[in-house]
């Protein structure tokens, strides 16, 4: 689902978001672990920027109850 809303909107990640996350690490072992996991944090990425995205483009409506 994330990576439809992603592709629909042209939503993207690039090398330059992978390495300001790897940058934004606490230590050094937490840097080793996302870069061994480069496919997870990718996602994590994607998925930030597709939720930034809705937040954006929100419409709230008033409902009555």
């Amino acid at each position: 689902m994330v990576r439809d809303i992603a592709k629909r909107e042209g939503i993207k990640i690039d090398e330059d978001d992978f390495n300001k996350r790897i940058e934004s690490a606490h230590d050094e072992k937490q840097r080793e672990a996302m870069l061994k996991n480069r496919d997870s944090v990718l996602y994590d990425i994607l998925m930030d920027k597709v939720f930034d995205f809705l937040l954006a483009n929100a419409k709230i409506q008033e409902v009555e109850v």
